[in-house]
């Protein structure tokens, strides 16, 4: 992790992929096709992020796309 690295929450993160919804966003993380990574920590009930593993994911999933 980079020290200079943001949590996002889930809400943060379902903004970024496009106003999705909880359950959409539940659905990824448990579907393998997509590989939607998990929580990178959950406090006090609420799930977290860090900015550089939802960018990891976009990238694997935009260079997947380009591939196929």
């Amino acid at each position: 992790m980079n020290q200079d690295d943001v949590w996002l929450t889930s809400a943060q993160v379902r903004a970024r992929q496009g106003a999705i919804s909880e359950m959409t966003l539940w659905r990824w993380t448990r579907d393998p096709r997509i590989s939607f990574p998990p929580p990178d920590d959950i406090r006090n009930g609420r799930k977290y992020w860090r900015l550089s593993t939802i960018l990891e994911w976009e990238v694997a999933r935009t260079s997947s796309a380009e591939a196929a």
